[in-house]
Protein backbone atom coordinates (compact mmCIF):
# COMPACT_ATOMS: atom_id res chain seq x y z
CA UNK A 1 0.00 0.00 0.00
CA UNK A 2 1.45 3.33 -0.87
CA UNK A 3 1.76 6.44 1.79
CA UNK A 4 0.99 9.95 0.70
CA UNK A 5 2.83 12.88 2.25
CA UNK A 6 0.00 15.22 3.06
CA UNK A 7 0.37 18.22 1.29
CA UNK A 8 2.55 21.19 2.53
CA UNK A 9 5.23 18.78 4.83
CA UNK A 10 8.13 17.82 3.10
CA UNK A 11 9.45 14.90 5.70
CA UNK A 12 12.00 17.01 6.69
CA UNK A 13 10.92 19.44 9.91
CA UNK A 14 13.91 21.87 10.72
CA UNK A 15 16.44 20.50 13.13
CA UNK A 16 15.82 22.28 15.96
CA UNK A 17 17.59 20.34 18.44
CA UNK A 18 20.35 21.27 16.80
CA UNK A 19 19.94 24.83 16.63
CA UNK A 20 18.64 25.19 19.97
CA UNK A 21 22.22 23.53 21.11
CA UNK A 22 24.14 25.70 19.14
CA UNK A 23 21.96 28.75 20.72
CA UNK A 24 23.00 27.44 23.64
CA UNK A 25 26.79 27.56 22.79
CA UNK A 26 26.73 30.81 21.66
CA UNK A 27 24.51 32.05 24.96
CA UNK A 28 27.69 30.03 26.83
CA UNK A 29 30.22 31.65 25.17
CA UNK A 30 29.19 35.12 25.38
CA UNK A 31 28.75 34.71 29.08
CA UNK A 32 32.04 33.33 29.18
CA UNK A 33 33.36 36.34 27.07
CA UNK A 34 31.56 38.67 29.22
CA UNK A 35 33.06 37.62 32.20
CA UNK A 36 36.75 38.32 31.79
CA UNK A 37 38.09 40.26 34.72
CA UNK A 38 36.79 37.09 36.31
CA UNK A 39 38.23 34.70 34.18
CA UNK A 40 41.67 36.03 33.02
CA UNK A 41 44.89 36.82 35.04
CA UNK A 42 46.66 39.89 35.13
CA UNK A 43 49.25 38.32 32.50
CA UNK A 44 46.29 37.97 30.19
CA UNK A 45 45.06 41.51 30.44
CA UNK A 46 48.08 42.40 29.77
CA UNK A 47 48.86 41.09 26.22
CA UNK A 48 45.11 42.04 25.09
CA UNK A 49 45.70 45.69 26.54
CA UNK A 50 49.24 45.79 25.10
CA UNK A 51 48.44 44.47 21.88
CA UNK A 52 45.56 47.02 21.43
CA UNK A 53 47.52 49.68 22.04
CA UNK A 54 50.45 48.54 19.83
CA UNK A 55 47.94 48.50 16.93
CA UNK A 56 45.96 51.80 17.67
CA UNK A 57 48.07 54.28 20.15
CA UNK A 58 51.95 53.41 19.35
CA UNK A 59 52.19 56.68 17.15
CA UNK A 60 51.74 58.66 19.98
CA UNK A 61 55.77 57.53 21.33
CA UNK A 62 58.96 57.92 20.79
CA UNK A 63 60.25 54.79 22.53
CA UNK A 64 58.18 51.59 22.59
CA UNK A 65 59.34 49.06 25.43
CA UNK A 66 58.94 44.96 24.56
CA UNK A 67 59.74 41.52 26.21
CA UNK A 68 59.28 39.79 29.55
CA UNK A 69 59.14 41.10 32.93
CA UNK A 70 62.53 42.04 33.50
CA UNK A 71 61.69 45.19 31.58
CA UNK A 72 57.80 45.45 32.74
CA UNK A 73 59.55 45.23 36.34
CA UNK A 74 62.55 47.25 35.32
CA UNK A 75 61.24 50.02 32.77
CA UNK A 76 59.61 52.95 34.29
CA UNK A 77 58.60 54.84 31.40
CA UNK A 78 58.51 58.43 33.08
CA UNK A 79 61.76 58.24 34.31
CA UNK A 80 63.16 57.69 31.04
CA UNK A 81 61.62 60.46 30.18
CA UNK A 82 63.18 62.57 32.37
CA UNK A 83 66.43 61.88 31.18
CA UNK A 84 65.65 61.26 27.19
CA UNK A 85 63.34 63.36 26.74
CA UNK A 86 61.37 60.98 24.62
CA UNK A 87 57.77 59.63 25.02
CA UNK A 88 57.96 56.15 25.98
CA UNK A 89 55.45 52.97 26.69
CA UNK A 90 55.83 49.86 28.05
CA UNK A 91 54.68 47.27 26.60
CA UNK A 92 55.99 44.41 27.70
CA UNK A 93 54.52 41.14 29.35
CA UNK A 94 55.84 39.19 32.38
CA UNK A 95 56.61 35.84 31.28
CA UNK A 96 56.68 36.88 27.77
CA UNK A 97 58.48 34.70 25.07
CA UNK A 98 60.28 36.43 21.44
CA UNK A 99 57.11 35.97 19.39
CA UNK A 100 55.37 37.92 21.12
CA UNK A 101 57.42 40.46 21.72
CA UNK A 102 57.91 39.97 17.32
CA UNK A 103 53.95 39.66 17.25
CA UNK A 104 53.46 43.56 19.13
CA UNK A 105 56.17 45.22 17.06
CA UNK A 106 54.27 43.95 13.87
CA UNK A 107 51.07 45.62 15.36
CA UNK A 108 53.03 48.91 15.64
CA UNK A 109 54.46 49.43 11.89
CA UNK A 110 51.22 47.75 10.40
CA UNK A 111 49.18 50.73 12.37
CA UNK A 112 51.65 52.79 10.22
CA UNK A 113 53.60 54.37 13.67
CA UNK A 114 57.40 54.31 13.40
CA UNK A 115 59.22 54.52 16.96
CA UNK A 116 62.63 56.60 16.84
CA UNK A 117 63.93 53.07 18.95
CA UNK A 118 62.93 50.28 20.44
CA UNK A 119 63.74 48.66 23.92
CA UNK A 120 63.46 44.85 24.35
CA UNK A 121 65.01 42.24 26.79
CA UNK A 122 64.69 37.96 25.89
CA UNK A 123 65.44 36.97 29.40
CA UNK A 124 67.20 33.34 29.15
CA UNK A 125 64.79 30.94 31.05
CA UNK A 126 62.37 32.02 28.78
CA UNK A 127 64.41 31.62 25.38
CA UNK A 128 65.22 27.97 26.53
CA UNK A 129 61.45 27.43 26.84
CA UNK A 130 59.12 26.56 24.18
CA UNK A 131 56.21 28.61 23.27
CA UNK A 132 53.89 25.84 25.03
CA UNK A 133 55.46 28.03 28.42
CA UNK A 134 52.31 30.51 27.24
CA UNK A 135 49.87 27.62 25.73
CA UNK A 136 46.63 29.83 27.04
CA UNK A 137 48.29 33.16 26.15
CA UNK A 138 48.67 33.40 22.13
CA UNK A 139 45.33 33.55 21.54
CA UNK A 140 44.91 36.93 23.15
CA UNK A 141 46.99 38.40 20.42
CA UNK A 142 47.63 36.09 17.52
CA UNK A 143 46.07 35.73 14.69
CA UNK A 144 45.31 32.02 13.18
CA UNK A 145 47.86 32.63 10.08
CA UNK A 146 50.11 33.65 13.43
CA UNK A 147 49.50 30.93 14.95
CA UNK A 148 50.20 28.77 12.02
CA UNK A 149 53.33 30.77 11.96
CA UNK A 150 54.18 29.59 15.96
CA UNK A 151 53.46 26.01 15.72
CA UNK A 152 55.91 25.74 12.48
CA UNK A 153 58.74 27.45 14.28
CA UNK A 154 57.87 25.19 17.33
CA UNK A 155 57.38 21.94 14.99
CA UNK A 156 54.19 21.32 17.04
CA UNK A 157 51.15 21.08 14.91
CA UNK A 158 48.70 20.08 17.95
CA UNK A 159 49.90 24.41 18.74
CA UNK A 160 48.42 25.77 15.94
CA UNK A 161 45.02 24.05 16.87
CA UNK A 162 44.93 25.07 20.55
CA UNK A 163 45.78 28.51 19.80
CA UNK A 164 42.95 28.49 16.68
CA UNK A 165 40.57 26.90 19.26
CA UNK A 166 40.70 29.63 21.70
CA UNK A 167 40.69 32.49 19.66
CA UNK A 168 36.86 30.74 18.48
CA UNK A 169 35.79 29.43 22.14
CA UNK A 170 36.51 31.73 24.75
CA UNK A 171 35.59 29.04 27.52
CA UNK A 172 38.21 26.97 25.79
CA UNK A 173 40.77 29.96 25.58
CA UNK A 174 39.58 30.77 29.45
CA UNK A 175 39.35 27.13 31.08
CA UNK A 176 41.97 27.85 33.91
CA UNK A 177 40.23 30.45 35.12
CA UNK A 178 36.63 28.89 34.61
CA UNK A 179 38.19 26.10 37.01
CA UNK A 180 39.09 28.44 39.37
CA UNK A 181 35.97 29.80 39.69
CA UNK A 182 34.39 27.00 40.18
CA UNK A 183 36.58 25.51 42.53
CA UNK A 184 36.19 28.84 44.50
CA UNK A 185 32.60 28.50 44.56
CA UNK A 186 32.51 25.37 45.67
CA UNK A 187 35.05 25.95 48.37
CA UNK A 188 33.41 29.06 49.35
CA UNK A 189 37.13 30.66 49.08
CA UNK A 190 36.28 32.74 45.74
CA UNK A 191 38.87 33.48 43.06
CA UNK A 192 40.71 36.65 43.49
CA UNK A 193 41.11 37.35 39.52
CA UNK A 194 39.07 40.28 39.67
CA UNK A 195 40.82 42.31 42.82
CA UNK A 196 44.07 41.27 41.28
CA UNK A 197 43.27 42.78 37.71
CA UNK A 198 42.11 46.07 39.23
CA UNK A 199 45.26 46.08 41.57
CA UNK A 200 47.31 45.54 38.18
CA UNK A 201 45.18 47.89 36.06
CA UNK A 202 45.64 50.77 39.35
CA UNK A 203 49.60 49.94 38.89
CA UNK A 204 50.70 50.01 35.65
CA UNK A 205 48.24 53.06 34.66
CA UNK A 206 49.97 55.45 37.29
CA UNK A 207 53.19 54.11 36.17
CA UNK A 208 52.82 53.86 32.12
CA UNK A 209 52.89 50.43 31.96
CA UNK A 210 55.21 49.44 34.39
CA UNK A 211 54.54 47.17 37.52
CA UNK A 212 56.68 48.38 40.69
CA UNK A 213 57.59 46.41 43.19
CA UNK A 214 58.37 46.27 47.04
CA UNK A 215 61.58 45.38 47.92
CA UNK A 216 62.42 42.11 49.42
CA UNK A 217 64.15 41.56 53.03
CA UNK A 218 65.20 38.07 51.99
CA UNK A 219 67.87 39.71 49.69
CA UNK A 220 70.08 41.64 52.28
CA UNK A 221 70.50 37.78 53.61
CA UNK A 222 70.75 35.87 50.51
CA UNK A 223 73.29 33.37 50.91
CA UNK A 224 76.05 31.84 47.87
CA UNK A 225 73.81 28.38 48.19
CA UNK A 226 70.67 30.05 47.79
CA UNK A 227 71.61 31.72 44.87
CA UNK A 228 73.20 28.53 43.55
CA UNK A 229 69.73 26.86 43.78
CA UNK A 230 68.02 29.59 42.16
CA UNK A 231 70.25 29.29 39.47
CA UNK A 232 69.72 25.99 39.25
CA UNK A 233 66.16 26.10 39.37
CA UNK A 234 65.78 29.11 36.66
CA UNK A 235 69.36 28.68 33.95
CA UNK A 236 69.60 25.41 34.50
CA UNK A 237 71.45 25.31 31.32
CA UNK A 238 71.98 27.41 27.94
CA UNK A 239 69.80 27.17 25.14
CA UNK A 240 67.94 28.84 22.92
CA UNK A 241 64.31 26.82 21.61
CA UNK A 242 63.94 27.27 17.73
CA UNK A 243 60.65 29.11 17.95
CA UNK A 244 62.52 32.00 20.13
CA UNK A 245 64.86 32.01 17.59
CA UNK A 246 62.81 32.41 14.81
CA UNK A 247 60.57 34.89 16.76
CA UNK A 248 64.05 36.97 17.55
CA UNK A 249 65.11 36.96 14.16
CA UNK A 250 61.73 38.25 12.68
CA UNK A 251 61.74 41.09 15.84
CA UNK A 252 65.05 42.01 14.59
CA UNK A 253 64.74 41.90 10.97
CA UNK A 254 61.38 43.83 10.40
CA UNK A 255 62.91 46.61 12.65
CA UNK A 256 65.66 46.84 10.52
CA UNK A 257 63.76 46.60 7.41
CA UNK A 258 62.07 49.87 8.89
CA UNK A 259 65.61 51.66 10.48
CA UNK A 260 63.77 51.54 13.76
CA UNK A 261 67.34 50.97 16.23
CA UNK A 262 66.95 47.85 18.73
CA UNK A 263 68.38 48.43 22.31
CA UNK A 264 68.63 44.97 24.00
CA UNK A 265 68.81 45.30 27.55
CA UNK A 266 70.69 43.58 30.14
CA UNK A 267 68.81 45.11 33.37
CA UNK A 268 70.51 44.34 36.64
CA UNK A 269 70.13 41.06 38.97
CA UNK A 270 71.11 40.11 42.54
CA UNK A 271 74.92 40.28 42.56
CA UNK A 272 74.79 36.74 44.42
CA UNK A 273 72.76 35.35 41.35
CA UNK A 274 74.56 37.17 38.55
CA UNK A 275 78.51 35.67 40.46
CA UNK A 276 76.54 32.22 39.78
CA UNK A 277 75.59 32.89 36.62
CA UNK A 278 79.68 34.42 35.73
CA UNK A 279 80.79 30.81 37.38
CA UNK A 280 78.49 28.55 35.51
CA UNK A 281 79.47 30.01 32.44
CA UNK A 282 75.71 30.76 31.24
CA UNK A 283 76.26 34.37 31.51
CA UNK A 284 79.16 34.07 28.70
CA UNK A 285 77.55 31.78 26.04
CA UNK A 286 74.55 34.63 26.70
CA UNK A 287 76.68 37.91 26.25
CA UNK A 288 78.19 35.52 23.02
CA UNK A 289 74.55 34.86 21.89
CA UNK A 290 74.21 38.36 21.83
CA UNK A 291 77.05 39.18 20.23
CA UNK A 292 76.57 37.18 17.00
CA UNK A 293 73.19 38.85 16.52
CA UNK A 294 74.40 42.33 16.58
CA UNK A 295 77.34 40.81 13.83
CA UNK A 296 74.29 40.14 11.83
CA UNK A 297 72.11 43.64 12.43
CA UNK A 298 73.95 47.03 12.47
CA UNK A 299 70.94 48.70 14.43
CA UNK A 300 71.53 46.77 17.59
CA UNK A 301 72.56 48.20 20.39
CA UNK A 302 73.19 46.72 24.27
CA UNK A 303 72.72 48.48 27.22
CA UNK A 304 74.34 47.02 29.91
CA UNK A 305 73.15 47.20 33.29
CA UNK A 306 74.78 44.16 34.79
CA UNK A 307 76.53 44.80 38.15
CA UNK A 308 75.94 48.16 37.82
CA UNK A 309 74.45 47.99 41.52
CA UNK A 310 74.79 46.49 44.65
CA UNK A 311 72.11 47.44 46.79
CA UNK A 312 70.00 44.90 47.87
CA UNK A 313 66.87 47.34 48.28
CA UNK A 314 67.18 47.67 44.61
CA UNK A 315 65.86 44.19 44.32
CA UNK A 316 62.10 42.51 44.34
CA UNK A 317 63.45 39.26 43.81
CA UNK A 318 67.15 37.61 42.58
CA UNK A 319 65.88 38.40 38.91
CA UNK A 320 63.98 41.58 39.04
CA UNK A 321 63.90 45.55 40.34
CA UNK A 322 61.85 46.53 42.83
CA UNK A 323 60.60 49.85 42.11
CA UNK A 324 63.27 51.96 43.35
CA UNK A 325 65.70 50.09 41.74
CA UNK A 326 63.50 49.92 38.52
CA UNK A 327 63.32 53.69 39.21
CA UNK A 328 67.21 54.60 39.38
CA UNK A 329 67.88 51.89 36.34
CA UNK A 330 65.36 54.10 34.28
CA UNK A 331 67.10 57.10 35.19
CA UNK A 332 70.28 55.25 33.65
CA UNK A 333 68.34 53.94 30.75
CA UNK A 334 67.04 57.84 29.48
CA UNK A 335 70.76 58.64 30.34
CA UNK A 336 72.01 55.97 27.55
CA UNK A 337 69.15 57.02 25.17
CA UNK A 338 69.84 60.58 25.21
CA UNK A 339 73.67 59.66 24.45
CA UNK A 340 72.68 57.52 21.46
CA UNK A 341 70.54 60.07 20.01
CA UNK A 342 73.82 61.77 18.86
CA UNK A 343 74.90 58.65 16.77
CA UNK A 344 74.22 58.29 13.73
CA UNK A 345 70.44 57.23 12.97
CA UNK A 346 70.56 56.87 16.66
CA UNK A 347 72.76 54.16 17.12
CA UNK A 348 75.90 54.93 18.63
CA UNK A 349 79.41 54.00 17.92
CA UNK A 350 80.37 52.13 20.32
CA UNK A 351 77.19 49.20 20.29
CA UNK A 352 77.72 47.29 23.67
CA UNK A 353 77.34 50.63 26.64
CA UNK A 354 77.76 49.45 29.53
CA UNK A 355 75.82 52.30 32.44
CA UNK A 356 77.85 53.66 35.34
CA UNK A 357 76.82 52.67 38.39
CA UNK A 358 73.58 53.96 40.25
CA UNK A 359 72.57 54.69 43.82
CA UNK A 360 68.67 53.54 44.47
CA UNK A 361 66.28 56.11 46.48
CA UNK A 362 62.89 55.71 47.06
CA UNK A 363 60.06 56.19 44.39
CA UNK A 364 59.22 59.42 43.68
CA UNK A 365 55.50 60.98 44.32
CA UNK A 366 52.97 60.48 41.42
CA UNK A 367 54.23 57.04 41.40
CA UNK A 368 53.12 53.91 43.34
CA UNK A 369 54.07 50.15 44.06
CA UNK A 370 51.93 47.71 44.17
CA UNK A 371 51.17 47.44 47.95
CA UNK A 372 49.90 51.23 47.73
CA UNK A 373 48.26 50.36 44.89
CA UNK A 374 46.44 47.68 46.97
CA UNK A 375 45.91 49.97 50.10
CA UNK A 376 44.15 52.17 47.23
CA UNK A 377 41.71 50.18 46.01
CA UNK A 378 40.80 48.40 49.43
CA UNK A 379 40.30 52.07 50.84
CA UNK A 380 38.06 52.67 47.44
CA UNK A 381 36.50 49.18 48.32
CA UNK A 382 35.53 50.46 52.04
CA UNK A 383 34.49 53.71 50.97
CA UNK A 384 31.88 52.03 48.23
CA UNK A 385 30.53 49.75 51.03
Amino acid sequence: MNETIPKGRTGRGAPWGLIGMIGLVVLAEASVARRGLDLLDMDDWAYRKNVRLAARGAGRYDVLCFGDSLIKLGVVPRAVEERSGLRVCNLAVSGSQAPASYVMLRRVLDSGAKPSAVVVDFQPPLLRLGPRHNLTRWANIMTPFEAAELARWARDPDLFATVALGRLLPSYHRRTGVRANVMGALSGAGDPRRFQNFLAFRNWSRNGGAQLMLPSPAMKTMTEKEALEIRRAFYPAWECHPANVAGLERFLALAAEHDVPVYWVLPPLLPALQTQLARSGIDARHEAFIRSWQDRYPNLVVIDGRNKVSDPDAFFDANHLSGGGAYAFSLALGDALRQARRGDGGVPANRWVALPEFRVGPIPKGFEDINQSQVALEAMGKATR
